[in-house]
């Protein structure tokens, strides 16, 4: 159970990093964006709208990469079907990236975290599994 729960805070880590790191390059790479949005012909409107997308996904990033370190932290504060449900929104994203602009690395980036953190869920449901039936077991 030791070396399940060690594996678990890692890949919680693991996506943990990859999302705070991708929401500080996306971050960065506001300004840039912006000055493209305000030069391109689309009308005000969309203009501001897309950048207030592009910090909305740079903030739900960090978000998500803030509560994956907790729970990398304390794996015991989340059930693993709830860190599975979490797990969905990179990989949803990472589809919406791959839909709409293809082969993209921070699509690759957005499955490899969506799978460490389901990976983590699932092992943690099956910790939980195994130590119910540990304890239920006569000695």
């Amino acid at each position: 159970m030791k070396l399940t729960l060690r594996t678990i805070r890692i890949l919680l880590a693991f996506s943990a990093l990859g999302l705070v790191a991708g929401s500080a390059m996306h971050a960065f790479a506001y300004s840039k964006a912006a000055l493209t949005f305000d030069a391109s012909s689309l009308p005000s409107f969309y203009a501001a709208a897309s950048k207030g997308l592009w910090l909305s996904d740079s903030g739900s990033l960090f978000g998500l990469g803030l509560v994956f370190s907790a729970l990398a932290a304390w794996p015991r504060l989340a059930a693993g079907s709830l860190i599975v449900l979490l797990a969905l929104i990179p990989l949803t994203s990472a589809i919406c990236i791959y839909l709409t602009i293809g082969n993209f690395l921070p699509g690759h980036v957005l499955v490899a975290v969506g799978v460490s953190a389901a990976l983590a869920g699932t092992l943690r449901m099956w910790d939980l599994e195994s130590a119910a039936a540990s304890s239920s077991t006569p000695h």
